[in-house]
């Protein structure tokens, strides 16, 4: 886990990309999936669904520390969300679904302008 001082660099390094208009052809090209929903019936009579999300290696960035952070961050939540402290909707994920993992409500302290909060969304992509 990242201490506090690396995770303020990174969120920092993060939103500097994000408020970036021109992306330059070295800089992050973002982390793409598509979405897997299966269904079925377990051996005891378990109804079971799942959500998978397939990385596409062949659109996504090849490795930056940005993404290194946010799927550190994703996990992080994920964990938080497996024990019941969090809450996510996937519902409106539907099955072939093209999708980014984004960066969204960043919300910064009004009196020193550093980030403060930040959500971490799948965000379908149009093909």
């Amino acid at each position: 886990m990242l201490s506090e001082a690396d995770t303020a660099v990174a969120l920092e390094e993060l939103f500097t990309v994000i408020e970036d208009e021109h992306e330059e052809p070295d800089q992050c090209g973002g982390l793409f999936y598509r979405v897997v929903r299966e269904a079925w019936v377990g051996s005891d009579a378990d109804v079971c669904f799942r959500f998978r999300f397939r990385p596409l290696t062949n659109r996504s960035c090849t490795g930056c520390d940005l993404c290194s952070w946010l799927l550190e961050d994703l996990d992080t939540r994920l964990y938080d969300y497996n024990a019941g402290y969090m809450d996510y909707d996937f519902g409106h994920l539907s099955h072939g679904m093209l999708v980014e993992l984004k960066v969204t409500g960043v919300s910064t302290d009004w009196e020193t302008g550093v980030v403060d909060d930040y959500d971490i969304e799948f965000i379908e992509v149009k093909e």
